[in-house]
């Protein structure tokens, strides 16, 4: 069963991903890189991101380490979004996610790899023929450990290495820390959740440093059941944004009906990116295929659109 799970995952991406998304690729920089890494994933997107203090996913340690300290047995998570323009030049932005975690020494070992790419960039003048280039490539590798301490606290800590080329030319690497904290109250399904994230050492291109997106995040979550088959979770998040001295809120629902179908939506309120989500689910036998919608906003024209698929064991 475990072989079967592991082929069908692999047949998943093969559908999903064009070729060319695999090669070196364009895009912004490390930052947008590592925000995609979690605003591509299809579950927490469709909620507007106000997953800091859920837990119990694979998909949440993007956002909060703690999130996967309650996962009783192995899960595999893949999440891919596409943008219909590039940050740069041509070509569509593209962004692939994937991640393994399963119960280790007191409590669960988590591992990911994210690759994006934001499209091509052309060159031209007098001095040079004109020509197609990557922009920018972000890979990042994330190692996570979390667990339980008590009845109520759960703790969480992922390291990040980091590679980022610019222009086919100029590469520059940094490491991470992530690190969170998720409290379950004694109030009967309201949790709340902290966590600071990219925290480490600037990348520097050539000559030209760039600072990794630091974030300082609390949320919380409220778990309502309305019937035996009916169930809601209620999530309110705000982030300071550090090196931008700025903040965005976030707030998200989820409706499940028997663990079986899923309906979420979701509002953001920053800067440059206020605007609604909403998206949703369905569990077949522990394969979880998530769909999120991000509707044209206010300071933009275009939309993404992003698409998860995960495997419980």
């Amino acid at each position: 069963m475990f072989r079967k799970k592991i082929f069908l995952l692999l047949g998943f991406l093969l559908i999903f991903i064009p070729r060319h998304s695999f090669a070196i690729g364009t895009g912004s920089s490390v930052c947008n890189g590592l925000e995609f890494e979690q605003i591509a994933n299809a579950r927490a997107a469709a909620m507007a991101g106000s997953v800091s203090a859920m837990s119990g996913d694979i998909n949440f340690m993007h956002f909060n380490p703690a999130g996967i300290a309650s996962l009783k047995k192995p899960e595999v998570g893949f999440n891919y979004m596409i943008s219909p323009i590039s940050l740069v030049g041509s070509e569509n932005m593209y962004f692939a996610n994937i991640a393994v975690a399963q119960p280790f020494i007191g409590g669960n070992l988590g591992i990911s790899f994210s690759y994006f790419n934001a499209g091509t960039m052309d060159l031209s003048g007098t001095a040079i023929s004109s020509q197609n280039i990557s922009a920018l490539t972000d890979l990042v590798f994330a190692l996570s450990y979390a667990f339980r301490t008590g009845q109520h606290i759960y703790l969480g800590i992922s390291y990040k290495m980091i590679l980022s080329i610019f222009a086919e030319q100029y590469s520059a690497n940094a490491q991470g820390v992530d690190c969170g904290i998720i409290y379950k109250t004694p109030i009967k399904g309201f949790d709340v959740g902290l966590a600071a994230t990219n925290f480490g050492t600037p990348l520097v291109y050539n000559t030209v440093e760039e600072n990794l997106p630091t974030k300082i995040k609390t949320g919380c979550s409220y778990n309502y059941v309305f019937t035996k088959e009916l169930n809601a979770s209620f999530n309110v998040e705000l982030n300071y944004l550090v090196a931008e001295t700025d903040y965005t809120t976030s707030f998200g629902t989820e409706f499940s009906y028997m663990d079986f179908i899923f309906i979420r939506m979701g509002y953001m309120i920053a800067t440059q990116d206020t605007g609604l989500y909403f998206g949703g689910g369905v569990n077949l036998n522990n394969y979880y295929i998530d769909y999120a919608y991000e509707p044209p906003q206010v300071f933009s024209s275009f939309a993404n659109q992003r698409i998860g698929l995960k495997i419980r064991f």
